[in-house]
């Protein structure tokens, strides 16, 4: 899903950090930097540690995601509203878990390139950074990931590069991932028919993609964010670097501890919009999900006890990373939709897109009345008036 391309981009984004702040800077000039990771290295530890699984065929009664998107379109504009009447990515891509893997390093080089390139121009040269355990750190990430993520879009490739760098081929454009291998497996432990697995894992990844293909606004509003907490304190750091090259590196590392306060401003505020993202994907596969599909008590109940279902080591790692807590925003998020539409029913719901401005601090979202205040006015909101109506149609 999302998250999990997120989880691997920022982990390695940390990693780095932590790495940097704990080895001195080469004095030396010069020197090839090189990109951050061992993507090779990275790659063959992932699938070391992850067998690849196999693809239904067609003939096998495989998946066709593609007459799936064709179905759900209708069923999520009932509840969005239109937006992605056609989808501006490309049809629906079913891979393996290696497949899996390689779709997220391309996601990650195009997002780590240009830190690696500004990181170059850093005074003294480069970070001396060990590629070794960053990259088998990496590598046994997106393992773990490989073996239990069902279904990915890529809204990176609407994201504007972080900085100045490569950004990836010109042509490429966001697509929808099903990970088929870990959908077949997911099917046969729940005793579930594919079809409505199927079913409720497009809506799930169509509904990320309204939000970014209706909404151009969300993409650059996170590359924006994303700079504040990754590009900004290098650029910093080289503008400092430039007036006193010979200044001890560890000293500027100490003038980061002053940036902070709007590093965490930043982190709060990605989290506060990827919370409503997940929330929403929640919420729409639930109102659809009610509408549509005959066996949507099941299916809600089987996800949910997948969500907490882990292996020892999936434990370990989603503690470690954060993801546990990810998974919790996702309730947040849902319940922040809920008391939102309660206050103002669908046109006030529709809002949340309305740029950047609109989007729910931190504190709101633990605050739903704060938002509604913002936005309506602190007077009594009167009645929301003509608009998509959300009374349940019978089931199709």
């Amino acid at each position: 899903m999302a998250r999990a391309r997120r989880l691997v981009a920022w982990s390695t984004v940390a990693a780095l950090v932590v790495v940097a702040g704990a080895e001195r800077w080469r004095r030396a000039s010069g020197g090839d930097a090189g990109e951050l990771l061992d993507w090779g290295l990275v790659r063959r530890t992932a699938a070391a540690r992850c067998p690849a699984g196999e693809v239904a065929a067609p003939e096998a009664g495989g998946p066709s995601y593609d007459a799936l998107v064709a179905e759900m379109l209708p069923w999520l504009t009932e509840v969005c509203g239109p937006g992605l009447a056609t989808p501006q990515f490309e049809t629906v891509s079913v891979v393996d878990r290696h497949g899996f893997v390689d779709a997220n390093i391309t996601i990650m080089r195009r997002v780590l390139g240009p830190v690696a390139a500004l990181q170059a121009r850093l005074p003294g040269g480069s970070l001396r950074l060990s590629r070794l355990p960053l990259s088998l750190y990496t590598g046994f990430l997106l393992s773990v990931l490989a073996g239990r993520v069902l279904g990915q879009y890529d809204p990176l490739l609407r994201i504007e590069p972080l900085a100045d760098g490569p950004d990836g081929p010109a042509t490429e454009r966001p697509r929808l991932l099903m990970v088929d291998p870990n959908v077949s497996a997911f099917v046969a432990r729940a005793g579930l028919p594919a079809a409505d697995v199927r079913r409720w894992l497009t809506l799930h990844e169509l509904t990320h993609a309204w939000q970014f293909e209706a909404h151009p606004w969300l993409a650059q509003h996170l590359s924006a964010q994303t700079r504040k907490l990754v590009v900004d304190p290098l650029q910093e750091l080289l503008r400092e670097g430039g007036a006193r090259r010979g200044a001890d590196p560890l000293a500027l590392l100490g003038g980061l501890r002053s940036r902070l306060r709007p590093q965490i401003a930043a982190v709060r505020q990605l989290q506060a919009v990827m919370t409503v993202c997940e929330g929403h994907g929640n919420y729409v596969m639930r109102e659809v999900g009610r509408r549509h599909l005959p066996g949507f008590d099941r299916l809600d109940a089987a996800f949910h006890q997948r969500q907490t279902q882990r292996t020892l080591v999936e434990r370990v790692v989603f503690a470690l990373t954060g993801l546990s807590v990810k998974l919790r925003q996702y309730e947040r998020g849902e319940a922040f939709l809920r008391q939102v539409e309660a206050a103002g029913g669908a046109a006030l719901l529709d809002r949340l897109w309305d740029g950047p401005e609109a989007m729910p601090s931190w504190a709101e979202l633990r605050r739903p009345q704060r938002w509604v205040e913002r936005i309506q006015g602190p007077a009594p909101a009167e009645a929301a008036g003509p608009g998509r109506s959300r009374s349940a149609p019978s089931p199709a």
